[in-house]
C-alpha cells in the first residue's frame, strides 16, 4: 500500500479513466479558469486536442469469456484495455495493466452465483496481505461473477459481516427484497497505486429507487 495514501487520495481523478470528451481533449477546470479565456483559447483548444488523442486508452469491447487470457507464466489475468458484459448486463473495464477500474451495473439483481474459493485465496496475487479476502466487487448475492473478473484483494475488516463493504451489499439487497423491488443502479471504481493489483480505496456511487442517489469512498483498510 501507498506510503503516503493521503496525497494519493488528493490526486485521484474520480472519473479515472480519463477519456477524451467531445474531440476536445483532456480539458480540466484549473486549465480553464472563465467563460471569457474558454472562447478566446477555443481554437488552440481543439489544435491540442489532436496530439493528446494517441495518449487515450483504446477500449475494445470483447465477449464474455474473452477477457481472460494467460499471462506470467501461464497463470490467469485479466486482458488490458478491455470491456467485457456479464449476461446480467454488468461491465467491467480493465486499464493497461487488467486491473478491473470501472464496474457498472445498471440493475442489480438476486440470484445467488456460484464462489470460487481457489481464485478467491489468491485475488491480488504477490500485492495481497495477510488479512485481505478476495472480495467480489459485485457480490455474489447479486450473481456476480467468481472469477477473477470481479475480485479484488480487499481488507477483510470491511468484506465481511458488519464490515463498511458487507454493510452496503445488505442495504443493496434489502431494497431489492421489497415488494415490489427497488431498481438498484451501482457504479465501483477502484483506485491502485502503481503497477500494484491491489486497490488502495474504492468509490462507490448507486442509487436506489424512491430512495436517491448515494456515493461512498472506502478506503482498503481495516476499518475502511
Amino acid at each position: 500500500m501507498a506510503t503516503n495514501f493521503g496525497d494519493n487520495v488528493r490526486n485521484l481523478n474520480f472519473g479515472q479513466p480519463r477519456l477524451v470528451a467531445d474531440g476536445f481533449g483532456d480539458v480540466g477546470p484549473s486549465f480553464i479558469r472563465n467563460t471569457n479565456e474558454a472562447a478566446s483559447n477555443a481554437g488552440r483548444v481543439v489544435r491540442e486536442s489532436a496530439s493528446h488523442l494517441d495518449d487515450v486508452p483504446k477500449i475494445k469491447e470483447v465477449p464474455y469469456g474473452e477477457h481472460i487470457i494467460k499471462g506470467k507464466g501461464g497463470r490467469k489475468e485479466l486482458a488490458p484495455n478491455t470491456r467485457y458484459v456479464t449476461e446480467d448486463g454488468y461491465k467491467y473495464t480493465t486499464d493497461e495493466l487488467g486491473r478491473v477500474v470501472d464496474v457498472d451495473a445498471d440493475s442489480l439483481i438476486l440470484k445467488t452465483a456460484e464462489r470460487n474459493e481457489g481464485m478467491q485465496r489468491i485475488a491480488g496475487r504477490e500485492y495481497r496481505l495477510a488479512d485481505d479476502d478476495g472480495g467480489h466487487l459485485i457480490g455474489s448475492q447479486f450473481n456476480g461473477p467468481g472469477d477473477i473478473d470481479n475480485l479484488v484483494a480487499q481488507n477483510s475488516q470491511i468484506n465481511r459481516s458488519g464490515g463498511e463493504w458487507y454493510r452496503m451489499e445488505q442495504e443493496w439487497a434489502s431494497a431489492l427484497k421489497e415488494t415490489p423491488p427497488r431498481k438498484v443502479t451501482v457504479k465501483i471504481n477502484p483506485f491502485y497505486s502503481g503497477e500494484s493489483l491491489r486497490p488502495d480505496a474504492f468509490k462507490i456511487s448507486y442509487s436506489i429507487e424512491g430512495q436517491g442517489d448515494f456515493v461512498k469512498f472506502i478506503e482498503n483498510i481495516a476499518g475502511g
